[in-house]
Formats: C-alpha cells, sequence, structure tokens
C-alpha cells in the first residue's frame, strides 16, 4: 500500500479521477452499483468500491474486443497503368 494513494475518494475527488459527472456517479450509487460510506456528513467511496465498480463497468461493457480480419489487395503493377519504370507516362 502506498501511503501517498487515498483510501478513499470523496465524490468530487472521485468522478475527477474516473471522468464520470457528479451526477452519474449519484445515479451510480442510487442504483447500487457504487457503494459509499458516510464519514460525518461527508459521502466518501472507498479505493476498493471504487475499483470494483470500474471493474463491473468493464465487465458490462457491450464494447468487446475481436480480432480484426484485414484483407490485403495486392495493386497492379505500375507499368499496366501506363507508368513507366522512372515515373514518366
Amino acid at each position: 500500500m502506498n501511503l501517498y494513494e487515498p483510501q478513499a475518494y470523496d465524490i468530487a475527488t472521485f468522478c475527477r479521477v474516473y471522468s464520470i459527472s457528479r451526477s452519474f456517479a449519484y445515479l451510480e450509487i442510487k442504483a447500487g452499483r457504487l457503494r459509499p460510506f458516510k464519514a460525518g456528513r461527508k459521502t466518501l467511496i472507498s479505493r476498493e468500491a471504487a475499483e470494483a465498480w470500474r471493474r463491473a463497468l468493464e465487465d458490462a461493457s457491450p464494447v468487446k474486443s475481436r480480432p480484426v480480419q484485414v484483407k490485403i489487395i495486392e495493386a497492379p503493377p505500375l507499368t499496366s497503368l501506363g507508368i513507366g519504370r522512372d515515373g514518366s507516362s
């Protein structure tokens, strides 16, 4: 554990770290996908809860990486296009 890494984020920091809006964070909390806790009046999200939320979001993401098939097409020789070896026509 790195002593300089926060163990919990306030809402503003969590939103900045994960590049989401404050309203989206509260929607995720309301939906039960993000688990906050309170320290007095301050709402905090533990680093573990934030990482679990991110992993769940990745797993639910419709974007799945799959191999891309590339078809290589050979170009005809330039001489068949009426262009000589020296680039003149």
